[in-house]
Parts: structure tokens; sequence; C-alpha cells
């Protein structure tokens, strides 16, 4: 008998999978501990409906990414620090919470783990700081910190 499978089953397979087993496991245990459901056509149909719908998102998921790649790598991000004046060293840095926050300002929506950055920025110049916008589209982005104006 063939099964679609609700939940992780050990030894088995995993949920979303279609498995052949036999008749009296299927009705005795997978069938009332609502682990698993009989494969019809109905079911068939719908999982390949599903898969459509979930492939054309992926498909407009990877080109909004592309959109948003370009539009990242066209701009230059300028960053405002206040330095002391001794030792040109800054207050603050640019860390991946500052730059996720930045993106912001220009309706850039990005999580912190998409970016790239080993260590805070704490120096005056230009950096191109790495993206992981998913789907293995990657981007940089360059910012400029500047002294802040007082």
């Amino acid at each position: 008998m063939k099964v679609y499978l609700l939940k992780d089953i050990p030894k088995l397979g995993r949920k979303g999978e279609i498995k052949e087993v036999k008749d009296g496991f299927a009705l005795n245990y997978l069938l009332p501990q609502k682990l698993a459901v009989i494969v019809d056509d109905f079911l068939i149909k719908e999982l390949e409906r599903k898969k459509q719908i979930q492939k054309e998102k992926e498909e407009k998921e990877k080109e909004e990414k592309m959109i948003l790649k370009k539009k990242i790598e066209e701009m230059v991000l300028t960053i405002p620090l206040r330095f002391f004046k001794e030792s040109g060293e800054a207050y603050d840095a640019v860390n991946k919470k500052r730059i996720k926050e930045e993106l912001k300002k220009y309706n850039i929506e990005i999580e912190e783990n998409e970016i790239s950055l080993e260590k805070s920025l704490k120096k005056e110049g230009t950096y191109t700081v790495p993206l992981n916008l998913g789907y293995q589209i990657k981007a940089d982005l360059k910012i400029k910190i500047v002294p802040l104006k007082e």
C-alpha cells in the first residue's frame, strides 16, 4: 500500500515522502496514529499542484533577490561615526545590526545572518561587505564610513 508520510518516521522516511508499506503496518499503525494517509489520485494531483505553486514562489523570490542584488551593488552606504580626535578610533562601530538598520532606511530588508562581516568596522574609509541573499545570490555592499559632522 502506498502512503504519504505526514511526519518523519525513523527507518521509513521523512515527512512529505510517498512510501510503499505493508497493508497491516499502514492500517494498524500509520493511519490510526495519523502518521500517514493513503495515496490516491486526488492526493497526487494536490501534491503536484502544491509543488508547482512552490516552484513559482521560489522563481519569484529568486527574481526579487536579483533585483535586490542590482540595487545593493549600485549604492554606496554612507555611515557617519563619531571619532576620538587623538587616536582616530571611533566611539561606536559598524556591525551587522547597524548595517541592517541603515539598509532599512533605503527600504532594503535583509537579515543579519545574510551579512558576511567578520569584525566590526571602526575606522574611516570605504569597505566592501559581502552579502549572501539566498538562492546562491551574492552581492557586494560598499560602505563608506565618514566622520560625523557636529
